[in-house]
Formats: C-alpha cells, structure tokens, sequence
C-alpha cells in the first residue's frame, strides 16, 4: 500500500498516520511501531527540510510486509540528491545514527532523479 503527500510539515502528521497504520498491522511490538514510525519522521523531515529546501515536491510512500519475515518503508522523493549512509554527520546531527539504531537495516539509491531510502524491521 502507498500514499503520496506534499513535501511540506503540514503534511508530515499524515505521512506518519499512514506509516503508523500499516506498522501497527505489520509488527507485533509497540515498541517497534514507534521506533520504526520515528526513524521515518527523522527521514521525512530531513527530505522536506534539506532535500527540497523551499522547492515544491512530494514524497511517496509505500509499505510492504514480505513473507512474514520483514516490513519494509520505502519513502521516494526527487529532491537534490542525498545519500544519508554516506554523508558525513555534522557535529550535532544524529538523524541518521538515529534512523540506523531504530530499525533493522537501510538501503539507499538513486534511480532516475529519484532518491528512494529503505527502511526494514524484522518482524
């Protein structure tokens, strides 16, 4: 299932009612519904805020749960190009150091002027 919203915060409460909904159906564990709902707020923020900047976008997201093994976020945008397993922190930014210690694994590419992040948690 998946949702496409502006790239904009007044949109992220959405964003984040649509991935909570489908974690909740996906995970057994609270606990992993709220890291894994944060680790892709700290994601969408960083998209809307350093990706797009002011430019008008949008960001899609998608939600599967493979097997009964694994759900997977995948948030697509075509903001600048942005690899956050790559970059190097800046002193004080935590968000990808965040995003890694919440779920289970993140993948990254960049396929025709989309960026598209993964973010998987075993179930």
């Amino acid at each position: 299932m998946r949702t496409k919203i502006p790239a904009t915060l007044d949109h992220l409460d959405q964003a984040l009612e649509f991935i909570r909904k489908k974690a909740s159906q996906a995970l057994k564990s609270p606990k992993d519904c709220a890291d894994v709902e944060l680790a892709c707020e700290e994601a969408l923020v960083n998209i809307i805020t350093h990706g797009y900047e002011s430019a008008r976008g949008t960001i899609e997201i998608e939600c599967t749960h493979k097997g009964a093994a694994r759900f997977t976020i995948s948030i697509k945008d075509s903001a600048r190009p942005y690899n956050p397993l790559r970059a190097t922190p800046l002193p004080n930014h935590c968000g990808t150091t965040l995003m890694k210690a919440l779920v289970d694994s993140i993948e990254y590419e960049r396929v025709a002027n989309t960026n598209i992040l993964k973010l998987h948690k075993e179930v």
